[in-house]
């Protein structure tokens, strides 16, 4: 009857508005420390006109130094992770705060190549096990059915990022350049990094380690986050990080997240180079344009998410979003001389890959529940943003050799495709989940990790997971 609603709907009504309210809580300052990450991670991208002529640093160089970011990431994450599961979100959360601000900032009086690169390293190190392990902190707070929801808002931050920090970067480097005696370059970095500390006592006052912590949950609240997120753990597919390895369920996540992100850190770090080359001279106009894929990025994004939670599907967004940047890069490598186009090809990609990320991981999180989880979106972060490596370096190479980055472009569009492909053939959309008694590990703590197993199935538990498709 109308206005009557039924126990099950009811309770579904107030599920959502206990999720809304713990995302009111802990996701804006989490947003903020992505962010600032973002920013920081990709400031050298505009830095490189001047930096490049002060240091003198040829195109594949600096691509070299901003890719080598992504080495010290990759070798650091999954020790990050380790240490947040045994030290708390929180404390681990402000050391990667305190830690990649100092090395930004260190950044600002590099003198030579080599300099260049170590800070570059280490500011990566520093940075690495922030994403996934706020995917972590995520995954003890929300159950999978609010997930791509909460990664599309909250990953909203990474084009965000390039909004704010495109401006904000031509600011700085054309009002700055010279004050003290130092160059733009280097107040860029002193600025950026300086805003990153002002986050962390923010942090440590809002963010809740656990959900038996908080004063604004009531003990029934606490009783149904646990309950909804046992529910995950029990439906997921990696229970011990051995069967995790062995998976070819992790090879096949880790390649598509790989490929998609070659799309996205191809332009991070070489648009404001593409721009030069099509004309635009002004370092503040470059920082305005530069945005403009991302406003795009910010549009599609939430709609990816939402229409992916509500028909409960995520390959086809996964693969959408792979079609729409390869699609982008391959205009933006044909059309160099055109702003128009060259934007237009860049806001493809930006918004399709960047549209995926929140799916990409909301799939991934039904995956792999305690050690597994710890360790998999470790693994799964870090081999993924090698991309970050690759793309830059490559792009700088094919810029160097050809006078243009246009083949590495067409290369990582290849790419693009090649991770719709692994999608459509080889990722289902539900996994069976593994049964802990086939595990070579019969332990109740993960090898090696100390990190506690997800617990069995009981057995009067009925499996409610959707058929395999």
């Amino acid at each position: 009857m109308t206005g009557i609603s039924t126990p099950a709907e009811s309770a579904t009504t107030g599920r959502t508005a206990l999720y809304v309210r713990i995302a009111w809580r802990i996701v804006p300052v989490l947003f903020m420390a992505q962010l600032l990450a973002s920013i920081d991670r990709a400031n050298v991208s505009f830095a490189a006109q001047q930096m490049s002529q002060d240091l003198g640093l040829s195109a594949a160089a600096f691509g070299l130094g901003a890719g080598v970011f992504f080495i010290g990431y990759f070798l650091f994450e999954v020790p990050s992770n380790i240490f947040l599961q045994r030290l708390g979100a929180r404390k681990w959360f402000v050391r990667i705060l305190i830690t990649w601000a100092i090395a930004t900032i260190a950044t600002a009086f590099v003198q030579n190549e080599t300099q260049f690169y170590a800070a570059r390293f280490l500011i990566g190190a520093a940075e690495a096990g922030l994403a996934p392990g706020i995917q972590l902190y995520f995954s003890r707070w929300f159950p999978g059915t609010f997930r791509a929801r909460i990664n599309g808002l909250f990953l909203l931050a990474i084009p965000m990022s390039s909004i704010v920090g495109g401006p904000l970067a031509g600011w700085i480097l054309g009002s700055f350049d010279g004050a003290f005696g130092l160059s733009g370059w280097s107040w860029l970095f002193i600025v950026e990094g300086g805003l990153t500390l002002l986050l962390f006592p923010v942090l440590l006052m809002v963010l809740p380690e656990r959900t038996s912590t908080t004063t604004w949950l009531s003990a029934q609240d606490q009783r149904d986050i646990e309950e909804d997120v046992a529910k995950d753990v029990r439906h997921a597919y990696g229970v011990t990080v051995r069967q995790m390895l062995r998976s070819p369920v992790t090879l096949q996540l880790l390649f598509v997240y790989f490929f998609l992100l070659l799309g996205t850190y191809g332009i991070t770090f070489w648009m404001p180079t593409i721009l030069a080359t099509a004309g635009v001279t002004s370092e503040g106009t470059r920082g305005l344009l530069s945005a403009i894929p991302f406003i795009v990025a910010i549009i599609w994004m939430p709609i990816a998410g939402l229409l992916s939670d509500r028909f409960g599907k995520r390959k086809p967004f996964l693969m959408l979003g792979g079609v729409m940047a390869a699609g982008g890069l391959v205009l933006a490598a044909f059309t160099p001389a055109s702003i128009p186009l060259s934007l237009t090809g860049m806001s493809l990609t930006a918004a399709g890959v960047l549209g995926t990320i929140g799916v990409f991981w909301a799939l991934t999180a039904k995956r792999f529940a305690a050690g597994a989880a710890v360790i998999g979106f470790a693994i799964i972060n870090s081999v993924g943003n090698l991309a970050g490596f690759v793309a830059p370096y490559g792009i700088g190479l094919a810029t160097d050799a050809f006078g243009g980055p246009k083949y590495a472009l067409l290369v990582i569009a290849a790419a693009e495709l090649v991770a719709v492909i692994i999608v459509a053939v080889f990722v289902r959309e539900f996994e069976a989940p593994v049964d802990p008694a086939s595990s070579d590990a019969a332990a109740d703590t993960v090898s090696g990790f100390g990190i506690p197993r997800a617990p069995a199935p009981p057995a009067d538990v009925p499996d409610h997971r959707p058929v395999q498709l």
